[in-house]
């Protein structure tokens, strides 16, 4: 399928499928993916439609390419540094955008950061270069933007739902009960998981804008002989990968030379778990659920 068909037929799916299931209280939004595999959903900042990435991994609220800022009504707010994975900054400037809106929502006064477009590259560890037509997004929605709100993500099905009502989302399918709840508190990283692996226990920033689940590279056990994915990166499989008690079955850990400001966690938990597990997420009451393998409901 060509990229303009693709696009068609992803802005029909929010006409026809995202905005019909939307009330104030409960909003669903169909959902796309880059070829680096991170969720994409349409934005609307101050009347121009744009396609976003939703990256948990960042404090920020809005990252957009500078070049799209121009035109759009802003204050500038001053500058800041922002530093990635690996340790590299840059010098980005923030303006206040007076309107975003997400289908019928509203959000006001939004933090904008700009970036330059030709350090995107740098922030981009790896994406499929073969697979299919991906969307190409313009910018991230951080963890910053959604503060007061709660958000379920169910990518299986390609969807997001914004929202607080409890009663609509078991409605819905989606018996929050019968997750594992974790509660986390706020923090200079973002969402904390605690993990058990066959290498030990783990702490591990819940990160949508990381494509696979990444530990640092001397967390690589040093009396096991050295494995490299396709991608290049040293990897070895886990035999089992459980949250809170409840194991997820095998997994496969990649592992990354991060920044030693990230030394206080022992990597990230990424898309390739996140894309294949319902959760959800009550920023405001600061608890995370994850929906445990179809097995393990089976049997409560």
């Amino acid at each position: 399928m060509k990229a303009t068909s693709a696009f068609f037929f992803f802005i029909l799916s929010l006409l026809i499928f995202g905005f019909s299931c939307s009330s104030k209280d409960y909003v669903e939004l169909p959902v796309g993916f880059n070829a680096g595999k991170i969720p994409i959903i349409e934005v609307q900042v101050e009347n121009n439609s744009y396609l976003l990435g939703i990256d948990l991994g960042t404090f920020l609220e809005l990252k957009i390419r500078s070049s799209l800022l121009e035109s759009i009504n802003k204050k500038f707010l001053g500058t800041d540094f922002w530093e990635i994975y690996d340790g590299s900054k840059f010098v980005c400037p923030n303006y206040q955008v007076p309107n975003v809106k997400i289908g019928n929502l509203a959000f006001k006064n939004v933090v904008a950061t700009a970036y330059p477009e030709d350090k995107e590259a740098k922030t981009t560890i790896w994406e499929n270069p073969k697979e299919g037509v991906f969307y190409k997004k313009v910018g991230v929605l951080g963890r910053g933007f959604f503060q007061k709100s709660s958000l379920l993500f169910d990518f299986k099905k390609s969807k997001v739902i914004i929202s607080n009502n409890i009663s609509k989302l078991k409605k819905n399918g989606y018996d929050l009960e019968s997750f594992i709840k974790l509660p986390f508190t706020k923090n200079k990283f973002g969402i904390l998981v605690n993990v058990t692996t066959d290498i030990g226990d783990k702490t591990l920033l819940l990160d949508t804008g990381f494509t696979y689940t990444m530990l640092h590279e001397h967390e690589y056990p040093s009396d096991r002989e050295k494995e490299t994915s396709y991608q290049g990166f040293l990897c070895l499989d886990s035999n089992h990968f459980a949250i809170n008690g409840v194991d997820f079955g095998k997994k496969k850990l990649y592992f990354l030379k991060l920044s030693e400001k990230l030394r206080e966690i022992d990597g990230f938990l990424g898309m390739d778990f996140i894309k294949h597990h319902v959760m959800y997420i009550d920023f405001p009451n600061k608890l995370l659920y994850i929906q445990p393998p179809q097995e393990k409901r089976a049997s409560t």
